[in-house]
């Protein structure tokens, strides 16, 4: 098979485990980018305009951030309050509502 799978996701932990991933099939790339970069970072993996044959978008939160207390995404849990998908960029939730 000549197909490739290029992944983007914002959280570092499911780009954690999307390198494993990448070490068991070359043909699985991870990109710790929003999906809107797909444009810009594709061709620099050889992917060229018109190539793509299909595109699956999984939007959402995932399973591992609502298990992560620390993630803030469960309110009957007790924990910060954060709600970031991409915990290295941005302020948590709980500092916004401070200075809005």
């Amino acid at each position: 098979p000549s197909g490739r799978l290029h992944a983007f996701d914002l959280d570092p932990e499911a780009v954690k485990v999307g390198k494993k991933l990448m070490k068991e099939d070359p043909r699985f790339i991870i990109h710790h980018a929003p999906f809107s970069s797909m444009r810009k970072v594709l061709p620099m993996h050889g992917v060229s305009p018109g190539s793509v044959a299909g595109v699956l978008l999984d939007l959402g939160i995932s399973s591992p951030q609502f298990d992560d207390t620390s993630r803030g995404f469960r309110p009957e849990a007790d924990g910060p309050l954060d709600l970031r998908f991409d915990i290295s960029k941005g302020m948590p939730a709980s500092e916004f509502l401070k200075v809005v």
